[in-house]
């Protein structure tokens, strides 16, 4: 079984309503909003995009915060607190720890 399916019939297992997308309009999706960036390597500045940046309360706890920097093969590591300052993201807890 491959992974679309597993995923599908998980979801319908749980009663999850789902909506399979074609990549090319995620793609595209992304690229216009991203340009510059390689799909899935975006960096965490949704404000230099106009983007509201949402984030995990478990993420604030390090002292250091490492992301994508517009390509995977590349990040950035940089103090948390001044992400904090330059972002401004909003904070909420909607992760389970496993």
């Amino acid at each position: 079984m491959d992974t679309l399916a597993k995923l599908k019939q998980y979801l319908e297992r749980n009663q999850a309503p789902y909506e399979v997308i074609l990549h090319e309009e995620v793609y595209q999706e992304f690229k216009d909003l991203f340009p510059e960036a390689e799909i899935g390597a975006m960096p965490p500045f949704g404000n230099l995009y106009n983007i509201e940046v949402w984030m995990d309360t478990s993420l604030t706890t390090d002292d250091h915060i490492a992301f994508n920097a517009g390509t995977h093969y590349k990040a950035v590591r940089m103090r948390y607190s001044d992400f904090e300052r330059l972002v401004r993201p909003r904070v909420a807890s909607f992760s389970v720890r496993i």
